[in-house]
């Protein structure tokens, strides 16, 4: 029924969903955590947010005053709610985009 191109095709396409569906979601919010657990992915959320904010500025600043305030402020917030919300997975999504192959 299918030429051997055809065959390649479907079975590296059955071979990948099965792989995916193997893995568990990356962006799954955590289950309840306590207020010490949280506290620390909070302070560590803000500090990353406010080093990731940094190397922007060095990279692409400088910028006025208002620019700098609101662009540290959104980083932080951005950071603080995906660690508390999503935990290791947060921390996993931010790594990947440094990770060179």
């Amino acid at each position: 029924m299918f030429d051997n191109g055809s065959q390649r095709l479907q079975n590296a396409a059955v071979r990948t969903t099965v792989q995916v569906m193997a893995r568990p979601p990356v962006n799954y919010p955590d289950p309840q955590i306590d207020s010490f657990t949280r506290n620390v992915r909070a302070v560590f959320g803000a500090l990353l947010g406010a080093a990731a904010f940094v190397v922007f500025w060095l990279r692409w600043g400088p910028f006025s005053g208002g620019q700098v305030v609101l662009g540290l402020l959104a980083s932080i917030v951005a950071c603080v709610v995906g660690s508390v919300r999503y935990g290791d997975a947060f921390w996993h999504g931010f790594l990947r985009m440094f990770r060179h192959r």
